[in-house]
């Protein structure tokens, strides 16, 4: 037994001897992986700063050689503001159908409301408006916004009222609108 008991050892120490020298390649190949895994961490942060770098540089370029096209932009764009600005304002004069006391300006949504015939009626000339045109003022290739588009079709559907609303003739916290 005692030749068993010396082999059982001499077998455990064989293993523990290989476990030991397996288990030092195992630390080894640990150890390179993490320092592989460092060194490629630090090459992909390297390469992500190259990157972002050569990108600012790129587009600092690119502003420079479109910065002329750019102010020509926005100075193209700044005259068209106020050219359509000023002929807002102008539309009046240069609309002949319309008498120059008929228009209102509310400038938003509509630029105005052409109570058409209003001067003549308050200059005794007539005693009716003739129509109530709403104008909005568009310049180049703008278009109606879409607010101003759903009151142009609220109008031509004819959804449109005229109320009174007098608060001094209010019931019981009711509005009384005529």
């Amino acid at each position: 037994m005692e030749t068993y008991s010396h082999l059982l050892i001499t077998v455990l120490a064989i293993i523990n001897t290989i476990a030991y020298f397996k288990n030092r390649k195992l630390s080894k190949e640990i150890n390179l992986l993490q320092e592989d895994n460092t060194i490629k961490k630090q090459k992909l942060q390297s390469l992500e700063e190259d990157t972002k770098k050569r990108w600012e540089q790129q587009f600092k370029a690119w502003c420079i050689t479109k910065e002329k096209t750019i102010r020509q932009d926005t100075i193209a764009r700044s005259r068209n503001i106020i050219r359509g600005q000023a002929t807002e304002h102008l539309a009046p004069i240069m609309m002949k159908d319309y008498s120059l006391k008929d228009f209102r300006f509310i400038g938003n949504p509509i630029d105005f409301i052409i109570y058409n015939g209003l001067g003549n009626l308050t200059d005794g000339k007539t005693n009716e408006i003739e129509s109530i045109v709403f104008l909005d003022i568009k310049t180049g290739n703008s278009k109606l916004n879409k607010v101003q588009r759903r009151i142009r079709d609220c109008i031509k559907n004819g959804n449109v009222e005229f109320l009174i609303y007098n608060p001094d003739k209010e019931k019981n916290g009711k509005k009384n609108l005529e």
